[in-house]
């Protein structure tokens, strides 16, 4: 994030042929943004291995139907200030619902393995 607040405007100007120093802090958000969606990619990683792909398409299908409706507002009132930011918070809430449905089975998992270590336990 640091090397695009610094360097990344000056190129992507010199390459597109225009100013862009104006977006600097759009860029900020946008690139935040990218970082969550990263983290999701992992969560959506770590359920694929765990098999929990219902709750996976439930996150997704939640998100995008935000983005569907919300994305026209944040356009039209703010311009690339309202997608960036709007964005921003659908990846950071993509990345929290993909958390919860990953910890919620592997927690499951968890208790059931403990149960049965204590029940072989009494034995």
């Amino acid at each position: 994030v640091a090397v695009a607040a610094t360097i990344a405007i000056p190129i992507l100007s010199l390459l597109f042929g225009t100013d862009l120093s104006d977006y600097r802090t759009e860029l900020i958000i946008i690139m935040v943004a990218g970082g969550m969606l990263g983290y999701s990619i992992y969560f959506n990683m770590l359920m694929a291995v765990i098999r929990a792909q219902r709750p996976m398409i439930y996150c997704y299908g939640i998100v995008a139907a935000m983005a569907a409706v919300m994305s026209g507002y944040f356009v039209r009132g703010y311009g690339i200030m309202g997608a960036a930011v709007l964005y921003a918070a659908l990846m950071t809430l993509l990345t929290i619902a993909l958390l919860i449905a990953t910890v919620i089975p592997l927690k499951r998992e968890y208790n059931k393995l403990k149960k049965q270590k204590s029940y072989k336990a009494e034995e």
